[in-house]
């Protein structure tokens, strides 16, 4: 019986076509996969990356606007405060502005009184002469005599 070479040529083809295209096709899609899976992991951990560091930033910009918050709201208060002592200063001296003038307003009318009082009582033997003359139909002095 003569061999069937027909056998071993196919299987020569079929090893020959499996190593052209192992070296053409298998191999440089492989290449292609596999660096398309490593550029996917690393942008993956890219973005891991890029995450944790936007959350720091987050993180660390909501205690800035915090503080600023906070140092606001203790400059409100501090504004606040300030304006109140200003005010009662302000009330303060106006009426103790106030208080002065009535003071003297008082003094005045007490020093007016006591001229009107003084210059009354200088009169008052004169109108009581005068008057008494009118009452008795006849001049009096102001002796007592008449």
């Amino acid at each position: 019986m003569i061999p069937d070479w027909t056998i071993v040529v196919q299987f020569g083809i079929f090893v020959f076509s499996l190593l052209v295209l192992n070296l053409v096709l298998f191999k440089p899609v492989l290449k292609t996969l596999e660096e398309r899976d490593s550029r996917t992991r690393g942008n993956e951990d890219e973005a891991e990356a890029l995450t944790k560091k936007t959350e720091i930033k987050v993180h660390s910009y909501e205690r800035r606007m915090t503080a600023a918050r906070q140092r606001a709201s203790e400059e409100r208060r501090k504004v606040a405060k300030e304006g109140a002592d200003r005010e009662r200063e302000l009330l303060d001296a106006a009426r103790s502005r106030a208080a002065k003038a009535l003071d003297e307003a008082a003094a005045k009318v007490a020093e007016e009184k006591a001229a009107a009082s003084r210059e009354l009582t200088g009169q008052v033997q004169a109108l009581a002469v005068e008057i008494a003359s009118k009452v008795a139909g006849r001049p009096l002095s102001a002796g007592g005599q008449g």
